[in-house]
């Protein structure tokens, strides 16, 4: 279960993602957003505190540079309240030190956010009384944040979203469309077709979100999907000054680049995915096998929608469960099988009876989840566990008595994770 803080520190740096999503995920009654007087840390501890506004959000600033300084402010905190947890992942260098010294001498739990590999977690530190630490718990951090508090947080209210852009009646914007389209919900999480900062002087054609992942994208046909116009689009766009490192990008044409070295060079340098749909030469929806592509492409680079990668974890649940059973039986006295059997023989065949019973369980439970998905409305993992609860449930799993208990040991293990949890 998540250890609870009543409040927490943030340290505002040019990334505001892993401050946002710890946040987010231990919910504090208050936050203090430290700063430096460099102007983008103070603007962006501004925009942090405008999506954290329920959190009573204070900002305070300190000397960027100089760690011994932002001990002193952290530890005067740390005095003040005692239930508090410092998050360690933002600002400068020099104040993630200062801010972990005051932590350890105080005994207080720091936290550091890391996002890679589509998924994001947070690791929680502990120290003990002479200051050597050990990771007291790792947290997987599912749909904490929405596109909207990402692009409020990176931008406050300097953007725009308007929708499709291209001009009617050309296959530019048809293939817009199509992908509009293609990426419905639940495909990804959200979608903002045409993305456009105040300046003008950056714009994406689309930003989408899976789980806590963003990325940014370009959607090119015709002769600029053989030019460099979407690539030279997204390195501005997903720069540190814009988007950020947190957001992946992705151009889409409608061209095969197999002769275009140069570009797919550049494009791989820049860590930009390019997906080809070439067949794609007149207005319609994407075909099957287009919209494989680009999902395949998008969850290799943020991962499964959110409600996807939880009944993974449902998953996973039944599994283990099937097999700590099945070792319980391996490793039973088999007497007390024989004595409430009455000889040997049939000891024997009452293991084996449910061994078998609980591996066929397992394979029909698991071959349900496969078919099925949660209702739409589902969005917490407590209600995806809950729901395949009631599946499994009234599911015909139960026809006879090794069937039945093992039903009932996996549905207890996930209720007991609901609890845990």
């Amino acid at each position: 279960m998540s250890k609870t803080y009543s409040h927490m520190i943030l340290l505002s740096g040019e990334q505001t993602a892993p401050n946002l999503l710890a946040a987010r995920y231990y919910a504090p009654e208050k936050v203090y957003i430290l700063h430096t007087d460099f102007w983008k840390s103070k603007l962006m501890a501004e925009r942090l505190a405008m999506r954290l506004e329920s959190m009573f959000p204070e900002t305070r600033e300190v000397a960027a540079f100089q760690p011994g300084k932002v001990t002193e402010t952290v530890s005067e905190l740390l005095d003040e309240l005692p239930d508090l947890v410092v998050n360690i992942t933002g600002g400068t260098k020099p104040m993630s030190i200062g801010a972990l010294q005051a932590a350890q001498r105080a005994g207080k739990d720091v936290i550091y956010v890391r996002s890679q590999g589509g998924k994001t977690e947070i690791d929680t530190y502990t120290f003990s009384k002479d200051g050597h630490s050990r990771v007291l718990v790792t947290h997987q951090v599912m749909d904490a944040i929405s596109l909207e508090d990402y692009l409020v947080s990176y931008f406050g209210t300097s953007y725009q979203v308007t929708g499709v852009r291209g001009k009617k009646g050309t296959l530019g914007r048809a293939f817009e469309e199509a992908i509009e389209q293609a990426l419905q919900p639940p495909v990804v999480d959200e979608i903002h077709m045409g993305w456009k900062h105040e300046s003008g002087a950056v714009d994406v054609d689309a930003v989408i979100r899976c789980n806590n992942q963003v990325g940014i994208m370009e959607i090119k046909t015709g002769s600029k999907a053989r030019s460099a116009e979407g690539i030279k689009q997204l390195a501005l766009a997903g720069g540190q000054r814009f988007f950020g490192t947190y957001a992946r990008r992705f151009l889409v044409v409608n061209q095969d680049w197999t002769r275009l070295s140069n570009l797919k060079a550049l494009a791989e340098a820049l860590d930009i995915t390019v997906l080809e749909l070439p067949e794609y030469r007149e207005p319609r929806p994407l075909r099957s096998e287009e919209i494989q592509t680009l999902k395949q492409a998008i969850y290799s680079r943020l991962s499964k929608p959110a409600r996807y990668v939880q009944w993974e974890v449902v998953r996973q649940k039944v599994i283990e469960q099937c097999a700590r059973m099945q070792y319980f039986l391996s490793t039973y006295d088999e007497r007390k099988f024989q004595e409430q059997a009455g000889d040997w023989e049939a000891g024997d065949q009452m293991i084996d009876f449910l061994n078998k019973s609980i591996g066929e369980t397992r394979d029909r439970i698991l071959e349900d989840l496969a078919a099925w998905e949660p209702p739409a409305e589902t969005s917490s993992l407590t209600d995806i566990i809950q729901s395949a609860i009631e599946m499994i449930d009234n599911g015909p799993h139960c026809k006879n008595w090794g069937d039945k208990k093992a039903c009932e040991r996996v549905t207890n293990a996930l209720r007991s994770y609901i609890k845990a949890e």
